[in-house]
């Protein structure tokens, strides 16, 4: 018997298509959804894990999928931070002056809009990305573990009739 693939092609494909889905605008709205995006990510890379083997290897288990399923999270928090930055040097924060036309079209009070518009302009400040690559890496990689035993679920040996590993 052969040993079992690495993880790592899974969990940097996946992790990919997570920060992909976090960071793109309005994309990223499909994580108001039960973080739909991360969970999902999660279990596309058990798939992807589940692909690397052969008839020759050793089965996979759950932990193997708990282990892609949070490393996944783990790799696409630290990815999305960064991209979500890249995105807003780029092109500006299109979400916020979304929000802000939507806003003014509302007629609120001047004051209250004023301040609105202050708290979206906001500068990034270095702390705050190091805050945002920590919190999101702790998120995502909850949802992660999520989606790992939810491709477990999905994508499981059919021969393996065992509940506890």
């Amino acid at each position: 018997m052969q040993e079992k693939p690495l993880k790592l092609n899974a969990i940097l494909y996946a992790g990919t298509i997570i920060a992909l889905v976090s960071s793109i605008p309005f994309l990223n709205l499909i994580n108001c959804f039960c973080c739909a995006g991360i969970i999902g990510g999660g279990v596309l890379g058990v798939w992807f894990y589940k692909n690397d083997f052969t008839e020759e290897m050793l089965q996979f288990d759950k932990n193997d999928c708990v282990v892609v399923g949070v490393l996944t999270g783990v790799c696409g928090g630290v990815m999305s931070a960064i991209l979500s930055v890249a995105i807003r040097l780029v092109f500006g924060d299109v979400v916020s002056q979304y929000i802000i036309d939507f806003l003014y079209n509302l007629n609120l009070p001047s004051e209250t809009f004023d301040e609105i518009n202050k708290q979206l302009n906001q500068e990034v400040s270095v702390t705050d990305f190091i805050v945002s690559i920590f919190s999101s890496t702790i998120l995502f990689s909850i949802f992660g573990l999520i989606g790992g035993f939810i491709g477990w679920g999905i994508f499981k040996p059919k021969n393996n009739t065992t509940f506890i590993n």
